[in-house]
């Protein structure tokens, strides 16, 4: 089963809280899964570094319920920093269009490439 929303999908939700809920509002994931992820990266200064990116997309229960209109947006803004291991990642995501009970805005530090 597919899972979406993080520091990896769509950095305006929860980690996998994107998508088809049970009765008591828990993530069950579903069988289709559509994300588009678009990120510009700049250089500021030295090894710091900025991007700004659109995320896009939901998770599905079939092939047969996806519906243009359940696709979900969201925008944001970050900074990246060169180490040895891998960009040190600072996101801040916005969502356009929320899931009921979901914060708009979410935050995300992370290491590596999102993709």
């Amino acid at each position: 089963r597919f899972f979406t929303g993080g520091s990896t999908t769509m950095r305006g939700f929860p980690f996998q809280e994107l998508g088809p809920l049970d009765g008591s509002g828990d993530p069950v994931g579903g069988n289709t899964l559509l994300l588009g992820n678009l990120e510009a990266r700049y250089p500021i200064y030295k090894k710091l570094g900025g991007v700004v990116f659109l995320d896009y997309g939901n998770v599905f229960p079939d092939e047969f319920d996806f519906k243009i209109d359940d696709i979900k947006y969201a925008v944001g803004t970050g900074l990246r920093f060169d180490t040895i291991v891998g960009p040190l990642r600072v996101d801040f995501g916005y969502t356009l269009n929320p899931e009921p009970n979901i914060d708009r805005f979410q935050f995300f530090l992370s290491i590596g490439h999102a993709f």
